[in-house]
């Protein structure tokens, strides 16, 4: 997929009032047609945009006894970015204006309006990018797999010359790894309460629990679909995520006194 542009995230086909419309029928459109922006076109001109958070903020200054009438609050003029322009353009533009909100131009025209909220679309939902279940997920396994080959490839072709092989269950006790992998150390170690099952089962065990448990951390969000991001909301999620940073701690922390 190439660079993206404007063109891709913004929203087509702009609404455009009456600097007179009343500000209570402005709002009144915008949630009719489920939009967060109105351009305000005076005769044949445009010259402003009103938008949510216009809405929300200045309204609360106004005198509400009185009408109040789209042109009084509008931003004006309006701050303009190219359809062709790339992405990355909009956000700077939003910082250096201090606004939320770019009407988009084609050849000077308005065809759209870009807002914050449009640049954190997920990848997934940008015209023309790829999904991350199937698509992406297996391009990344593809390129993983084909580094991995070529590694492969460069040790046959030039092996480094090796001593014998270490054995991790015979480390030196005053040998430790560094804190981020205290907590792998540790349960190893523990695996030996497994011993009566036969000489197999520390090893297997050990390295295969956790195994077992990155598989499940990596495959978790596939199998949790609950969209919901509230915490009191997911108590499956915090659980599991709470006990497994709960259980690297106190291995961690009983591998560096052990």
């Amino acid at each position: 997929m190439g660079i993206l542009r404007i063109s891709d995230i913004m929203s087509r086909n702009p609404v455009s009032v009456s600097p007179d419309l009343d500000l209570v029928e402005a709002a009144r459109l915008m949630k009719r047609m489920h939009i967060r922006s109105l351009l305000v076109k005076d005769g044949g001109r445009f010259v402003g945009i009103i938008t949510g958070t216009d809405l929300a903020s200045r309204v609360l200054e106004e005198d509400l006894d009185k009408a109040v009438r789209v042109g009084e609050i509008m931003s004006s003029p309006m701050i303009t970015i190219d359809q062709e322009e790339p992405i990355h353009r909009a956000n700077a533009e939003m910082i250096r204006h201090h606004v939320r909100h770019l009407v988009v131009t084609d050849n000077g025209d308005p065809v759209g309006v870009v807002s914050a909220r449009d640049l954190l679309l997920p990848e997934e939902q940008v015209p023309g990018s790829i999904p991350f279940w199937p698509h992406h997920l297996l391009k990344e396994v593809v390129a993983a797999f084909l580094m991995i080959g070529l590694m492969v490839a460069l040790v046959w072709v030039s092996p480094a010359p090796m001593l014998p092989q270490a054995d991790p269950f015979l480390t030196p006790e005053h040998i430790k790894p560094e804190w981020y992998f205290l907590a792998a150390y540790q349960f190893l170690k523990f695996a030996e309460v497994f011993r009566p099952l036969g000489e197999w089962a520390p090893k297997l065990l050990g390295v295969g629990l956790m195994g077992v448990v990155a598989f499940l951390l990596l495959f978790f969000p596939f199998f949790d679909l609950n969209p919901d991001r509230d915490p009191r909301r997911r108590p499956i999620a915090i659980t599991v995520g709470v006990g497994c940073t709960l259980a690297f701690v106190a291995f961690t922390v009983w591998g560096y006194y052990s």
